[in-house]
């Protein structure tokens, strides 16, 4: 590994001591030819796995593009379980569009009118789907402290699969079968 850049001292036990820094710049990989030529045929041909920060250009140069598209945070365990293929079409359009705003912490205040906009559905619906998510304990919902009354912001938390699954136990809601397939006992009651 090679080191350059400004050294970092770091003090311990009455000692200086003198770290070298590693350095920021790309490191070159050890390629032959044919995976380099394979490499840059693929980031032409898919312009979808072209998405990191060093992009192909037209002249087939390395160069330094755009951020990465942010990452979604999706309760994959409830998918495994088999309960969003239980849930309505638009609770699934409604719980997209919160994960699409979830941060790393798996938490958003996004508002309803947000929702509306990229779930594509109206406020009633919107309010059915909402309680939906909460009958299968997928999000949890509360106020955050502080504004007045009626200005109050909401934070809509995901919650972790096993979490929820204990909840569901607990409420008798489900029961898990064998190799932990979910069986339903009560059915959705807001499906129509």
């Amino acid at each position: 590994m090679v080191f350059s850049g400004t050294p970092i001292k770091k003090r311990g036990a009455g000692l200086l001591t003198i770290l070298p820094c590693p350095s920021l710049e790309r490191r070159e990989v050890k390629m032959n030819d044919q995976s380099k030529k394979r490499e840059e045929e693929e980031a032409r041909l898919y312009q979808e796995i072209n998405q990191g920060l060093e992009v192909l250009n037209e002249a087939g140069e390395w160069v330094i593009g755009k951020e990465k598209e942010p990452f979604m945070a999706y309760p994959r365990g409830f998918i495994f379980s088999g309960i969003i293929g239980v849930l309505n079409g638009d609770t699934v359009k409604v719980l997209n569009a919160i994960c699409s705003f979830t941060g790393r912490f798996r938490n958003t205040t996004i508002t309803d009118k947000i929702i509306k906009k990229y779930a594509n559905v109206c406020k009633n619906t919107l309010t059915k789907s909402l309680r939906e998510l909460e009958f299968y304990h997928i999000i949890s919902r509360h106020l955050l402290p502080g504004g007045s009354r009626t200005r109050r912001r909401r934070r809509i938390n995901i919650i972790r699969w096993d979490t929820a699954r204990a909840i569901l136990i607990k409420e008798k809601k489900i029961v898990l079968g064998l190799d932990n397939k979910v069986v339903f006992l009560i059915p959705n009651p807001f499906r129509k």
